[in-house]
């Protein structure tokens, strides 16, 4: 019976454009773990890095000097393609753990094919996959018994019907005291029906990407566009909206004074669920009739 081998080292595969306090922590995780930073060589085999877009970056060599002098007694290396082809025709058994990170993903993908790899999804910057990913919002509270909310719900799920934003939808309307102030449904400017005869660009996106490029003005910076015009304040208003707000209309809820949002379906998209609650904005599901 052919003996089997043990386990001998731990390594830790990371991309490490700039050190900061969760890289510490990912780090202080795998405490027994050889530390390789992605080198130069890897690092310019990916576009955005080729082409200079990842100005932030420090130089690997110096991302491994740094590391060093806080990480007094660990083994901390730079990994280039000759330390990963090594790695992948080794017979040692060696527990190799990377970040789930795109830059990490495509890079293992060409030099570690078929290697066994343990994936942490620590956060440590923005990618790719992780500004467009659609997650569950983690509400305050959830309404479902509330009469008074579901009535106001299917009211701006009715509007919403009467947007031409086929992608998206979606209407909003701002509350005070029980009194509508303004409600708006997404719509084509400067025309309704301007995407009719001039065909709407978000056609060439797939959903989540590159929401800016619209013809559309999204129902929720409409309210607060027209809440300017009108000179009406929004501090301390609520919001009702159909879909959970996008980034940018999140940040203008928030910023805007906004204290409850009400929504009854969507997702939050890159970081409109965080600032919303760092801008102390109550976030509240509505569960309407039927669903």
């Amino acid at each position: 019976m052919k003996e089997k081998k043990s386990l001998t080292r731990q390594i830790l595969l990371t991309y490490v454009p700039v050190i900061h306090e969760g890289y510490r922590r990912f780090f202080e995780k795998y405490a027994k773990a050889e530390i390789y930073v992605l080198g130069s060589e890897l690092l310019s085999e990916i576009e955005f890095i080729q082409k200079g877009k990842e100005v932030r970056m420090l130089p690997p060599s110096n991302v491994v000097m740094l590391l060093r002098s806080y990480l007094y007694g660990r083994k901390i290396d730079i990994a280039d393609a000759a330390f990963l082809r090594k790695l992948a025709n080794s017979d040692e058994v060696v527990e190799i753990v990377a970040s789930r990170d795109d830059v990490v993903e495509d890079i293992l993908a060409k030099h570690l094919p078929g290697k066994k790899i343990i994936w942490d999804s620590v956060f440590l910057r923005w990618d790719k996959k992780n500004t467009t990913a659609e997650n569950v919002i983690a509400p305050e509270r959830k309404t479902t018994a509330e009469k008074f909310h579901q009535d106001i719900m299917v009211k701006v799920e009715d509007e919403a019907l009467k947007s031409p934003d086929w992608w998206r939808r979606n209407s909003a309307l701002v509350l005070k005291d029980g009194e509508v102030l303004i409600h708006k449904f997404n719509s084509y400017v400067p025309e309704m029906h301007q995407a009719d005869y001039e065909g709407d660009p978000r056609a060439e996106f797939h959903k989540g990407i590159n929401l800016e490029l619209s013809l559309a003005m999204h129902a929720e910076a409409w309210c607060v566009a027209e809440a300017a015009r009108q000179g009406i304040k929004l501090e301390g208003t609520e919001m009702y909206c159909t879909t959970f707000p996008c980034p940018p209309c999140a940040k203008q809820i928030a910023y805007a004074g906004i204290k409850k949002l009400y929504y009854s379906k969507g997702y939050a998209v890159l970081d409109g669920e965080r600032i919303l609650k760092d801008n102390g904005v109550e976030i509240i599901f509505v569960e309407t009739p039927g669903k």
